[in-house]
């Protein structure tokens, strides 16, 4: 029996279910339990990769929406990126411990320690004798002549209305700070794609070429909007750093998304040659990419 299957249990399941905060979403609550049901019940972290097939069929999240839940979820304080996901290494996160307090004894606590209503009945003013003997009691609200406050000087040249006040007196305006742009947040199968074709450019014998936002966001797309699965993605840097004319066309991310046709295109022709000319040689060599299938 693995250390996974030892050690794995439902606590932790249960501590989400009865303990989790009620401000998060359901989406948010399943995900958190099916990581629950994932992670080792000592150390409370994950084992296997959270963008696999089973996580997002039992939190019915796409891929996108599974990153967008997982940052949620660090940000609510209630799970922790321990081990970000490179090359062959899968992602780890940490179920971070919850409040066992129930939201009933939580509404006790904060009813008790409320503070007590403040008495706001007006205090009795002091009735004193005048200068005649007489009982004189003073009017709530009247104020003297000599307690009245003084009248604002409202002169149209001191008063600041209708003047910009980003603008200093001096009328030299205020520079503004500049805006920055907001980099996407890192996901490990983005990392991963591109990661890859750094390393086979460099194999090739080339400098290692810099990972850019550029290339995050031509590999994001090529995912998401371009319907790519990751292993087809791989296969195709290996395939085209493998060609002699293909590798020196083909040393970025974003040529590779604008070149992918044209590579599963020559990869299909390639093969079915092969198939033509020599089925059995084809069948005697494993490695042949013929055999491995098209991207």
């Amino acid at each position: 029996m693995t250390e996974r299957h030892t050690h794995v249990g439902i606590r932790l399941i249960v501590e989400v279910l009865d303990h989790a905060p009620q401000t998060l979403s359901h989406r948010e609550r399943l995900l958190l339990a099916v990581l629950a049901e994932d992670a080792n019940d000592d150390t409370r972290i994950t084992w296997g990769s959270v963008q696999s097939p089973t996580v997002r069929r039992r939190a019915s999240l796409s891929r996108t929406q599974l990153y967008e839940v997982l940052k949620s979820l660090v940000a609510a304080g209630v799970l922790k990126k321990v081990a970000a996901g490179q090359k062959n290494a899968t992602a780890k996160y940490e179920l971070l411990p919850l409040d066992r307090q129930s939201p009933v004894e939580r509404d006790a606590d904060e009813t008790s320690q409320s503070p007590a209503p403040q008495d706001t009945e007006t205090p009795q003013r002091p009735v004193g004798r005048d200068a005649k003997g007489k009982f004189s009691v003073p009017q709530t609200g009247t104020l003297t002549e000599s307690q009245s406050p003084a009248p604002q000087d409202t002169e149209k040249s001191q008063s600041p209305a209708g003047r910009d006040v980003s603008v200093p007196l001096d009328g030299t305006p205020t520079p503004q700070p500049p805006t920055t742009k907001r980099s996407l947040p890192p996901r490990e199968d983005v990392e991963q794609v591109c990661n890859h074709l750094a390393d086979r450019i460099e194999a090739n014998g080339s400098r290692r070429p810099r990972v850019t936002d550029r290339w995050r966001t031509a590999a994001r797309l090529l995912i998401d909007q371009d319907k790519r699965e990751v292993d087809q993605i791989l296969r195709a840097i290996d395939w085209c750093q493998a060609d002699p004319f293909w590798r020196a066309n083909v040393m970025s991310m974003p040529k590779l998304r604008e070149r992918y046709d044209q590579l599963r295109l020559k990869a299909t022709a390639e093969r079915e040659q092969q198939q033509r000319e020599a089925a059995s040689r084809a069948r005697q060599n494993p490695n042949s990419y013929a055999d491995r299938g098209i991207f």
